[in-house]
């Protein structure tokens, strides 16, 4: 019969109802050399079938769609075909016709779905040894292998180790970790691949041409790039719009039918995640959401592109299966975002995927705000490592300033000091004072000054002042030679800062670095390093952690490599240091108060 649009279709007829074939059936490979993508298994089995070694049983693994039943079919042909021409079933003689037909006494499709116990397996134990009824061997194909129950596998493996010589068996999964061990190690492997685009595309083309179905190329690559990798499924996509239309089919078309997205949507999308725009990315989700299209294929859109913009940020966008000109927006995108931030999204995204389900946008929306989120946490992240290697670079020029600029500096003043002699013009004594108060004579005579005598006199005292200011300034100058010098008695800040960040991971019970955190103040005296705490409780965990003697060692050893003095090590309660202050502290303060200044909030007692 001719169809409408003048192409030959072909009809089955079920009882007394005529029902048009589809066109995944109609277009069903008939030979080895007709199954796309699989090349790397269809060689192998048609130089089994030209050798005459067939093996007992198969196992044939892939995703839906790629031809595991189809070749599984075509083996079974070849293996009992009465013609075969060169390894191919010749589709012409008998075997063959029944076989394509279904009608065959010796090929036997099971679905392991519906016939999985171990019932049925025992029956089919006892048919695998009746002879061929037509044909040089029977043939059991068993889909969807891996649904059969624990028991029916066992009962299954005796009849894999020792089969009869007529019987072949074929089985088929999509998921092969299912299968039990011991049933796959009896068994030749093959592993069947998704196919890829340009395959998909190009046998869309064959079929639509033959078919007369008016369709755009873009449709096609549309059709091919939702079809995960599945001919059947692009196969039936492409029936249902040339069902559905009867003009020219267009990518909108596509849109409209199957609830599918803009891919420079989806693209426009990633952008903003990684750009940080929450609130234009959320209203396209919204926008997606109110025109009632499919979410989750949405996020499978936005999956893939941030995919391929971990390929080109990685440099291999040969192998990104896309336009030129979405290409090179892709390249534009991934350029000044960073290759761990597009990871860590695709990472979050695809988590996301997992739990999406119907019209629920949920998952994707938090997806995105978390995703977002991580781009204010870089830039924070970067702020901080900026701020501590600001921090970092001060503290370095601390003992500069406490060891070399002082010094200097004392020392350049004293010198100037002392070249410079004080010199001053005798003049007689007059107190202005006493001179207004004339009446309190008696006071001025105690604590008025002697008379002058001699001004020669005077000259010696204004050197032997000159003098004794040298005297003073050379007694100042110990203090600032003094300060955070180092030396095996002094426990500096950053020598308690290399201590604490040597014992995050030091452990008994307690997390050693996290207790080192409680100490109120530490002090070195007679080689021990007392460690004062103000809780008694942090006191008693650190004091619980050292007593262990391989703690306490790594302890001591871990303060020694900081400071370069192996301690003792002790720890006490606040009240138990004579003479501790709760007032601030610190080889710094300490510095402050020899200098003569005065801390604030800090009573005489305390100084």
């Amino acid at each position: 019969m001719v169809s409408a649009r003048g192409t030959t279709c072909h009809f089955e007829t079920i009882g007394m109802v005529i029902v048009d074939q589809v066109l995944y059936r109609k277009w069903r490979p008939q030979t080895l050399d007709d199954v796309i993508g699989q090349e790397h298994i269809t060689r192998i089995l048609h130089q089994a079938v030209l050798q005459g070694k067939i093996a007992n049983a198969y196992l044939f693994c892939g995703p839906r769609g790629t031809g595991k039943t189809s070749t599984a079919r075509i083996l079974a042909k070849a293996i009992t075909c009465e013609q075969s021409v060169g390894g191919e079933p010749c589709n012409s003689c008998r075997i063959c016709i029944n076989v394509n037909d279904g009608k065959s006494l010796d090929l036997f499709e099971i679905d392991a779905a519906s016939n999985r116990g171990i019932d049925d397996i025992r029956e089919l134990r006892e048919r695998v040894n009746f002879a061929p009824a037509e044909s040089s061997h029977k043939v059991y194909i068993i889909d969807e292998a891996q649904q059969l129950t624990d028991a029916a596998n066992n009962a299954f493996l005796k009849t894999l180790e020792e089969p009869p010589p007529h019987v072949v068996f074929i089985l088929a999964t999509t998921e092969p970790q299912k299968i039990l061990g011991t049933v796959a190690s009896r068994c030749q492997r093959f592993d069947f691949h998704r196919i890829s685009q340009e395959h998909i595309l190009k046998r869309l083309t064959d079929i639509s041409n033959k078919e007369q179905i008016n369709i755009e190329s873009s449709a096609l690559v549309s059709i091919a790039r939702n079809s995960s990798g599945s001919l059947r499924d692009a196969v039936n996509l492409l029936e249902q719009l040339s069902v559905s239309s009867d003009s020219n089919i267009r990518v909108e078309d596509i849109r409209n039918i199957f609830a599918i997205g803009d891919d420079s949507v989806a693209l426009e999308f990633v952008e903003c995640s990684l750009s940080g725009q929450v609130r234009e990315a959320l209203l396209t989700i919204n926008d997606i959401s109110e025109k009632g299209l499919d979410i989750s294929r949405f996020q499978r859109q936005v999956v893939d592109h941030l995919r391929n913009l971990l390929l080109v940020k990685s440099g291999v966008d040969n192998i990104v299966d896309q336009a030129p000109e979405i290409i090179t927006k892709i390249k534009g995108i991934a350029e000044p975002v960073p290759l761990e931030h597009i990871l860590r999204t695709l990472k979050i995204f695809e988590t996301a995927t997992q739990n999406i389900y119907g019209p629920n946008t949920l998952f994707m929306e938090t997806a995105l705000v978390e995703s977002c989120i991580d781009v204010g946490e870089k830039i924070l992240y970067a702020d901080e490592v900026s701020t501590q290697n600001e921090i970092t670079a001060m503290e370095s020029l601390i003992p500069d300033l406490l060891h070399e600029a002082p010094i200097e500096e004392s020392n350049q003043e004293i010198d100037n000091i002392k070249a410079r002699p004080i010199i001053k013009e005798p003049t007689e004594y007059v107190d202005d004072y006493y001179a207004i108060n004339a009446n309190d004579v008696s006071k001025a005579s105690e604590y008025g000054p002697e008379p002058l005598k001699d001004s020669s006199r005077e000259n010696e005292n204004q050197i032997d002042s000159t003098k004794e200011i040298g005297d003073s300034m050379q007694d100042i100058q110990e203090p600032v030679l003094k300060v955070s010098n180092g030396g095996a008695n002094e426990l500096t800040e950053s020598h308690w800062m290399s201590i604490r960040s040597a014992t995050r991971h030091l452990k008994f019970k307690y997390n050693i670095g996290s207790l080192l955190l409680g100490t109120e103040n530490r002090y070195i005296e007679d080689g021990t390093l007392f460690l004062v705490f103000k809780t008694r409780s942090n006191l008693e965990r650190l004091q619980g952690e050292i007593d262990n003697p391989d703690v306490r060692r790594s302890l001591i050893d871990i303060i020694e490599k900081a400071t370069g003095v192996r301690y003792d090590l002790s720890l006490i309660m606040m009240e138990q240091k004579e003479g501790y202050s709760n007032g601030p502290s610190g080889h710094l303060v300490q510095t402050a108060r020899s200098l003569g200044a005065i801390i604030e909030g800090e009573s005489e007692e305390e100084k």
